[in-house]
């Protein structure tokens, strides 16, 4: 687990979320204007932006795997962090340092003269100026809201792709999801290339066609398929990779990731793509809280940090897939603006029994406040603090039970830490 933050990165942090009046300000002018003053767009690598309601960080990890694998210094920046900020800029599979962070953070406060920059802003501008002064070969961004507006749409990306689409945010990004899908193809350039997800509202490839973008749509220009044994496949007409083994990440997503990471390579040095190489490095990828397992007190823990319907819903599908008939105990934290009986009904299918803990934070929805928004014939408790959830959870399952715990990047982050401390 990735140490938490030292104290001089720790004062930076608490001082950008002090510079602007709102924790969510939307809008490019900004950002823009102190990432030209400091001279970090246009971006002088290729670059791939990577939008969408969910399975975001899953496909900018298999990108950067995939490339990384073909040799290219590459740069990935991805959002919220879990346990240390340092998390949100990765550069040749290292995190960024506190000093690098701290260098940087000096930087822009410079530029900035007085302008006034969001905490995304700043961590935005933060990835650019790493990116830039390590002189990566290839930059992908994770966009951390909509896309239209959203800080990381300064870059004009060589790829841009788009995971998947469900309501979310909708008080910033619409009621509907062809109006979220409209903001969040706001990230397509004309002539670029685009490679789609699975199921996607229309309006996302109307976008595309009208900008002339070359299309990449899954189904149509790749293909995967699965196997019960657990295997998967990858066809294109870049390469065919069959035998792949399923690692942490979804094969909907880590298919996105290595069809994007392909093409890339395709448009600049074409390498030779062996085969059992892609199929070592996939199955090596990971990501905090995504599927991620850790065994603790003869169980097995597995963290996701699904929060919306959408995110459940896929969710539910991986977990019937990877654990077959065990059964399965829920551990729920979550958020006061998030749908909470869409959450519990998508995982109503898999999950035996609920725990509800209280997390952290100004948005947190307390686990007896969350009674009210589930389902009534679920069967939850609320517990309240980790520790008495872990207590309860060991005395009522078996060794051969699963325990998931999702709702939230704090609940994610509470619960493993009370594991692994």
């Amino acid at each position: 687990m990735a140490e938490r933050e030292g104290p001089a990165l720790q004062k930076w942090l608490r001082y950008i979320s002090s510079t602007h009046l709102k924790n969510i300000d939307m809008g490019l002018e900004r950002v823009q204007k102190i990432a030209l003053r400091m001279g970090l767009i246009p971006v002088p690598y290729k670059s791939v932006i990577v939008g969408g309601t969910n399975g975001k960080g899953s496909t900018c990890t298999a990108v950067a795997g995939i490339l990384d694998s073909l040799n290219y210094n590459v740069g990935v920046t991805m959002s919220p962090h879990i346990v240390s900020f340092n998390e949100r800029i990765i550069i040749n599979n290292n995190i960024v340092s506190d000093e690098f962070a701290c260098e940087g953070f000096a930087v822009i406060e410079e530029a900035r003269e007085n302008v006034p920059l969001t905490y995304f802003e700043f961590s935005a501008l933060l990835a650019l100026y790493c990116f830039y002064t390590k002189k990566v070969e290839v930059g992908i961004f994770e966009v951390g809201l909509g896309g239209r507006l959203d800080a990381f749409n300064i870059v004009d990306a060589d790829i841009a792709v788009i995971t998947s689409i469900s309501l979310d945010h909708t008080e910033y990004l619409g009621a509907t999801v062809q109006a979220i899908g409209a903001e969040k193809a706001g990230i397509f350039r004309k002539n670029q290339n685009v490679v789609l997800g699975p199921n996607l509202p229309i309006v996302v490839r109307e976008k595309a066609e009208q900008l002339e973008c070359c299309i990449d749509e899954f189904g149509k220009s790749f293909w995967t398929s699965s196997l019960e044994t657990g295997l998967w496949s990858y066809r294109s007409n870049i390469a065919e990779i069959k035998d792949i083994e399923r690692g942490d990440l979804a094969s909907a997503n880590a298919s996105l990731g290595l069809h994007a990471a392909l093409l890339l390579d395709q448009k600049t040095k074409s390498n030779y793509v062996d085969e059992m190489i892609i199929k070592k490095q996939m199955r090596g990828l990971s990501l905090s809280g995504r599927m991620e397992s850790i065994f603790a007190f003869e169980r097995e823990f597995v963290f996701d940090v699904a929060h919306n319907p959408g995110g459940a819903a896929f969710l539910s599908t991986e977990i019937k897939v990877r654990y077959g008939n065990r059964k399965l105990y829920g551990v729920f934290g979550g958020l006061k603006d998030k749908d909470t009986f869409g959450i519990f009904s998508e995982l109503d299918r898999v999950i035996k029994r609920w725990y509800g803990v209280d997390i952290e934070g100004d948005r947190s929805l307390g686990s007896e406040d969350a009674i009210s928004r589930i389902p009534h014939h679920i069967h939850y408790e609320p517990i309240g603090e980790v520790e008495e959830v872990l207590k309860r959870i060991i005395s009522e399952t078996e060794v051969s039970d699963v325990i998931l715990v999702c709702g939230s990047f704090a609940a994610v982050e509470q619960v493993k830490d009370a594991l692994t401390c």
